[in-house]
């Protein structure tokens, strides 16, 4: 129904570009028409129209030195002080490159220049380069009706504004939404147009996980993957955050070494950053011990353990520094088609290796 009005949307963006640079558009699978390489076809047109073209091309998507840092940043940061002069606008110009994209993770980053590159995209074809950064209410206006009439979904609309406010705050410009209550109403009447009734979805429940844990496994896969997703589900984790844990994030008797009697046997998983916990505060789930001994998962978590020779290594700093990343330590949740350290079964071995009854 609205692919007439996205292909009229993909020729402006054509006839404005020119036939020298046309030929080096490549167009996202976005229900928006979106230039994906945006400095390379799009990037002498945005020059030419934009004064302030450098915070319109900027890709806030690039990861900084210190994102990858996992808590161990001390070393990364000094060198690349050492490559930092005296003067304060090259040290306001090193903060702005590797501390200041800190502020939101990477996926936000990532979806946020995705978004951005459509209203680029939507500018070139109505010649409103010069009316996007600062954008002002028409222009907005006009953007959403567009996408609306191409076939923007609600949410694609709504990732829209939040990449044009993301936008105008890293360029410490006003948004045209910044009035009171402007992005609400703004969104509800987006909302009330084009929303659409949820899929109901079933929960996860307590027979799920039972089943689970009664699940006799055949190969170590299949114990790693019977075992993350009942830890995720125990824990109410996200699939990054578990795959981000080493097996010295799993603390065995850790409440019972304290002097809580009663928690012995149990365990506590070690989460050094969440969504909700983007400062390294810290999360530390608990893990009980069952009165049926097949549904322990602690106890089967140390049977993984052994059986895939994850078990802590000699040198883990976890404990002296819980909140980064361990060097020495394999993954919670390994995958085994790689080995990156020591292990007593080869790949063919692990899936024909006799588990203990659960």
């Amino acid at each position: 129904m609205f692919e007439m009005q996205r292909h009229a949307l993909r020729s402006a963006v054509i006839i404005a570009v020119g036939p020298a640079l046309a030929p080096a558009l490549l167009w996202t699978t976005s229900s928006i028409p979106t230039v994906a390489n945006l400095e390379a076809a799009l990037g002498t047109i945005v020059r030419c129209k934009c004064a302030d073209w450098r915070a319109i091309l900027r890709d806030s998507s690039t990861s900084s030195a210190l994102q990858d840092a996992h808590g161990n940043w001390e070393a990364t940061f000094l060198s690349l002080a050492e490559e930092v002069g005296p003067s304060i606008e090259a040290m306001s110009l090193a903060f702005e490159t590797h501390i200041w994209p800190l502020g939101s993770v990477k996926a936000t980053r990532t979806k946020a220049w995705r978004n951005w590159r459509t209203v680029v995209t939507w500018a070139v074809a109505r010649n409103a380069l010069h009316r996007i950064l600062p954008m002002d209410r028409t222009t907005l206006q006009a953007l959403v009706w567009e996408c609306t009439a191409v076939g923007g979904t609600r949410d694609v609309i709504r990732s829209l504004l939040n990449g044009i406010i993301s936008r105008h705050r890293d360029a410490g410009l006003q948004s045209p939404l910044a009035g009171p209550m402007e992005y609400t109403r703004f969104t509800r009447c987006i909302s009330r147009l084009l929303g659409t009734q949820l899929t109901h979805k079933y929960p996860v429940t307590r027979e799920h996980v039972v089943r689970l844990l009664r699940l006799q496994p055949t190969t170590l896969t299949s114990f790693r993957n019977k075992l993350a997703a009942v830890t995720l589900t125990v824990g109410c984790q996200r699939p990054s955050e578990a795959a981000a844990a080493t097996s010295c994030d799993w603390w065995f008797d850790d409440d019972w070494q304290r002097g809580l009697v009663s928690f012995q046997g149990g365990a506590t998983l070690n989460c050094s950053t969440r969504k909700q916990d983007q400062e390294r505060k810290g999360h530390h789930m608990r893990f009980g011990r069952s009165a049926d001994p097949a549904l322990d998962l602690v106890y089967q978590m140390g049977l993984f353990m052994d059986l895939a020779g994850t078990r802590p290594r000699p040198g883990c700093t976890k404990r002296a520094r819980p909140h980064a990343a361990c060097p020495v330590c394999p993954p919670l949740f390994p995958k085994f088609q790689k080995w990156a350290w020591p292990c007593p079964y080869s790949a063919q071995e692990s899936s024909t290796l006799s588990f203990p009854r659960l």
